[in-house]
């Protein structure tokens, strides 16, 4: 009874982190398909690299290494699309994984879970993050009616077009796509986040 109590209380847990991811990623696809698309890759780019982690064997490794091959257009612009969201230059020589991505899985231990089936099902996984990147790669900002929205009010807008505004939004990533979008139609553009080292600078220089 004990055991079946303990494992109902886990099903429990896992069905409450499966909402609480499920809600994590509506509300980034409310934020801006860019946030949904980052939030994909990220992930995608952790389950990858647990799996080869724990690919410990000639024929899992195998798996693995024949699963990028097959996605290897969408693995390449994924990774430009973050470079590109991130004012970085693209690189195309770059590995798609780096040593702090291996340093943060979570080594499970073979005795106490089964690895293979743990693998069959992230590949699982991995199959359905890319079919969500495909479809995004087809979507434009062009197609972005709330950007589209926004561009209107901030040049047409009696109020907004004459005054400073501030444009606060959850999430880093719609800052980075907005700021991508908006700085060459709108004058003075700054974007700020927990990152900018010359935040104060910035704030001041929006100061009345």
């Amino acid at each position: 009874k004990d055991a079946d109590k303990i494992a109902a209380f886990d099903r429990g847990r896992q069905e409450q982190v499966v909402r609480l991811i499920r809600t994590a990623f509506l509300k980034r696809f409310e934020s801006s398909v860019e946030a949904f698309r980052m939030s994909c890759w990220r992930l995608l780019k952790k389950l990858l690299a647990w799996a080869e982690v724990h690919a410990t064997d000639v024929r899992a490794h195998s798996r693995i290494e024949r699963w990028k091959r097959q996605n290897e257009a969408l693995l390449g612009s994924a990774a430009s699309a973050e470079q590109r969201l991130n004012g970085l230059e693209e690189d195309e020589d770059s590995d798609l994984l780096g040593q702090a991505d291996f340093d943060a899985v979570e080594k499970l231990d073979p005795e106490e879970f089964d690895i293979d089936a743990i693998l069959d099902e992230t590949l699982l996984d991995l199959d359905q993050i890319a079919k969500f990147l495909e479809l995004l790669k087809s979507f434009k900002p062009s197609q972005d009616k709330k950007l589209t929205a926004l561009k209107q009010l901030l040049k047409k807008d009696s109020v907004l077009s004459k005054h400073k505004v501030i444009i606060f939004t959850e999430f880093m990533d719609t800052a980075k796509y907005l700021y991508k979008e908006l700085k060459d139609e709108v004058s003075g553009l700054e974007e700020i986040d927990g990152q900018n080292s010359d935040r104060y600078e910035i704030i001041t220089r929006f100061a009345p």
